[in-house]
């Protein structure tokens, strides 16, 4: 992708261009004719604060913070991907029964007003815009718009999403739990899975998973090693064949003696999961095995077509929203920059703000 490529200051508007502009949100209003039908099938309170809201005179604001949102929604077992007013408005109650300070629903607005438009950079990518500008820094892995276009459906995520994602992942397991997860690179977990030496310096028996997606001839896989269970996991979007359940076993033994965990016993097992359906969804599928594992939940969502193009689409908008800071890095190539300044750049924190 020539990432390594010079770069001029005249590309910088570029990157401003990209910067999702924060837009007011508007309070939410109830269709004419229709205002008893929604109105019978709300909460009472809810009801009332929409009534009162509605008053003359009155004016009510009601912003959420998109990162408390989706905890809240999380919760309660609700999916993102669909949600209904009632439960939007259920949540907008609480914070208002809570006393927030106008200065705090601000926030809110601000937050959802860059998610919606994190959506749009990303149907903007789908749709084939060719630009080239640094959206996304996720520990080490920097994530372009060529890396969002290829999260476009009937596309093969490419390893810089994949480890990107992971490094989320792993990211947000460490910080809820304490027993602790490694992420190993893609790349160093393919060499592992094809018999060679790593050089890693890590204890296994630090942790409790070491989890990573390997490239098996252009095929996304997982891998998870438990080192306190004395087994390894080993998912397949297309199902797991015993020969490679095999190569996994001899895989991780290896890696684990090498590490000085000399087991007298090791196995590979595998989980129940949704199959891939089509030729370019492994690493969709893969990302989507490893949350579950790392979150400990069954692994069950849809994969049908339209169940897979909004697991992309999540995946993109949460690389997005969760971005390190990109304020001392060039918006074209993805290095240290001492001569541009970008700390004055919208667009150096427009993405990472969402995430705070």
């Amino acid at each position: 992708q020539g990432r390594g490529a010079s770069c001029s200051a005249s590309f910088t508007l570029l990157a401003h261009s990209m910067a999702p502009e924060v837009r007011p949100l508007e309070p939410p209003r109830l269709a004419l004719g229709q205002d008893e039908e929604v109105l019978s099938a709300l909460p009472p309170a809810v009801k009332e604060t929409i009534t009162q809201a509605r008053a003359p005179g009155t004016t009510r604001l009601y912003a959420f913070k998109w990162r408390l949102f989706s905890s809240w929604c999380s919760s309660r077992g609700e999916d993102l991907r669909r949600i209904l007013i009632g439960l939007v408005l259920s949540f907008l109650q609480e914070r208002l029964e809570n006393n927030l300070s106008p200065s705090t629903l601000k926030v809110y607005v601000a937050t959802i007003a860059a998610h919606h438009n994190l959506v749009e950079v990303v149907q903007e990518a789908w749709a084939g815009k060719n630009v080239y500008v640094l959206l996304s820094k996720i520990g080490p892995y920097k994530i372009f718009f060529a890396d969002i276009s290829k999260t476009a459906p009937q596309k093969e995520l490419e390893s810089e999403v994949i480890n990107a994602y992971m490094c989320l992942l792993v990211r947000r397991f460490n910080a809820q739990s304490k027993e602790q997860a490694f992420q190993i690179d893609s790349f160093e977990m393919t060499d592992i899975w094809n018999g060679k030496n790593s050089k890693l310096k890590v204890d296994p028996r630090l942790y409790r998973y070491l989890i990573s997606i390997v490239n098996d001839h252009y095929h996304w896989t997982v891998v998870v090693m438990l080192p306190s269970q004395r087994n390894a996991l080993f998912l397949d979007p297309l199902g797991e064949s015993s020969a490679k359940l095999k190569q996994c076993e001899n895989a991780t033994t290896a890696f684990m003696r090498q590490k000085g965990c000399n087991f007298s016993r090791w196995s590979c097992d595998t989980l129940p999961h949704p199959k891939q359906q089509d030729g370019t969804s492994c690493g969709v599928f893969a990302l989507k095995f490893a949350e579950c594992v790392l979150r400990e939940e069954t692994i069950v969502f849809r994969n049908t077509p339209e169940g897979v193009e909004e697991l992309r689409k999540a995946i993109a908008v949460t690389l997005l929203q969760n971005s390190d800071d990109l304020s001392q890095l060039c918006h074209l190539c993805g290095e240290e920059s001492g001569d541009i300044n970008w700390s004055n750049d919208s667009s150096s924190s427009a993405f990472s703000s969402t995430a705070s």
